[in-house]
């Protein structure tokens, strides 16, 4: 699919670094016209209607090429700005001067485009998807200068007509569209695939954690209808009981660690400082989150976590869950996050804990008691208070199992797309800079 040049290739220098010396430089301005979207806000969508973009959407839902449009509107087309097929969309407002450096080409024709939209129109003998690649890449963080602005950032089209690109042929520019759209294949495919993988899950999670394996006997509860064998616990059963030997968030007050104390990851006995916003997806991302000396996490009175807990998020992104691994010998919370350590495994698996509080029943329940706090939030107290059910150790590690399973077909699928992801950039690297050529 691509092809090495075998000999020394011919380089020049210009102005935006070393291309190929059949490739020229061109302003946008040469290569064709901008126009301005206009007249489409968030309230006139609708389900029937002509298709359109909102400026929004260039960010959440489409990438470097468009082959769908998922918004309709039945506002007046005539006071509208259409877009046709290569047409290359730019942002031209956003929060951040890298964020509105994107870029999004039409492979449509007629479709309505919304305010806060540059629309560039190339000439025949370009090729929009191969700007729209550029722009997301090899030219990102050059484009991102051009932007103007403080809290909200601008793009002016006056700016963009100045922006300098380096094209190949028109055929080298398709070529090169067409491996970069192959691998953009595989990773939709397999983003697919999770999500059909996390709906299978969510289906099993609803079978097993309240009707369980092979029962034929129920009974009514607080918590609906369950086997008769199971139980129903609040956490502060657990607690009494010594199922659970502790229910704990981190330090508040003077205590709480400083943005001025974290310490690179890299520091001899770094302590993780984990707080809600690094755990997603039942992880723990210890490569965002903040670290602290062992001395200072050592002088906490509360907080401390060990591997096997199974922590959950309480304020702010409620209802986040993770079971904490081995990667660090233990790790602090703040206070947003609660760890639940588990005194009896025969009696409470701890990946059981985190699939009950993964469940859907689980997550509504949490929502419904933060969302009555002016800031999402649901402390220990509360906390304590809520119920969970409880069957036999056995059934809890045949669910276990199952759930587990699941999750490593999750895992198997995500990682095929983090791999995608690293090839296509490491394509989008050499391809768009000549660096390796392709046949054509």
């Amino acid at each position: 699919m691509i092809s090495k040049i075998t000999d020394q290739p011919i380089m020049k220098e210009t102005a935006i670094g070393t291309l190929p010396a059949d490739w020229n430089v061109f302003k946008l301005s040469e290569l064709g016209t901008f126009l301005k979207g206009k007249g489409i806000a968030k309230k006139d969508i609708s389900t029937v209607g002509s298709l359109c973009i909102l400026y929004g959407e260039l960010y959440t839902k489409y990438h470097e090429i468009i082959k769908n449009v998922y918004s309709k509107t039945q506002v007046d087309t005539t006071k509208c700005v259409s877009g046709f097929r290569n047409d290359v969309l730019i942002p031209s407002s956003g929060e951040t001067a890298i964020d509105i450096a994107t870029a999004s080409a039409l492979q449509m024709d007629g479709v309505l485009i919304g305010g806060d939209i540059n629309i560039f129109r190339p000439k025949e003998n370009v090729y929009g998807p191969f700007i729209s690649y550029l722009i997301n890449s090899t030219r990102k963080r050059e484009l991102a200068k051009l932007a103007q602005g403080s809290s909200v950032y601008h793009l002016y089209a006056s700016a963009l007509n100045e922006f300098q690109v380096a094209l190949p042929s028109l055929n080298e520019q398709q070529r090169i569209t067409e491996i970069l759209s192959t691998v953009d294949e595989q990773i939709e495919n397999t983003l697919q695939l999770i999500e059909k993988t996390k709906e299978l899950k969510k289906g099993l999670m609803q079978q097993l954690l309240t009707k369980g394996i092979g029962h034929t006997k129920f009974k009514q509860t607080e918590l609906g209808e369950i086997p008769e064998e199971w139980e129903v616990l609040t956490f502060a059963n657990l607690l009494d009981n010594k199922i659970l030997q502790l229910v704990q968030d981190g330090n508040h007050g003077e205590k709480h660690p400083r943005s001025s104390e974290y310490v690179s990851r890299n520091e001899e006995d770094a302590v993780p400082f984990l707080m809600a916003t690094d755990v997603k997806d039942g992880r723990i991302n210890y490569k965002k989150c903040n670290f602290i000396t062992f001395k200072q996490a050592r002088s906490l009175r509360i907080g401390h976590c060990f591997p096997g807990d199974i922590i959950l998020t309480h304020k702010g992104s409620v209802g986040r869950v993770a079971c904490v691994g081995d990667e660090y010998n233990y790790l602090m919370l703040s206070p947003q996050v609660t760890f639940y350590r588990i005194a009896e495994k025969s009696r409470l698996n701890p990946l059981f804990l985190k699939y009950f509080f993964e469940s859907e029943a689980f997550q509504n329940k949490l929502k419904r008691i933060s969302f009555q706090t002016t800031r999402s939030y649901i402390g220990i107290g509360e906390q304590k208070k809520q119920s969970m059910l409880l069957p036999n150790i056995s059934e809890q590690k045949k669910i276990v199992t199952i759930l587990s399973t699941v999750d490593e077909q999750i895992e198997m699928y995500q990682l095929e797309r983090e791999n995608y992801r690293e090839l296509k950039k490491g394509l989008m690297q050499q391809l768009l800079t000549g660096k390796v050529r392709v046949k054509v």
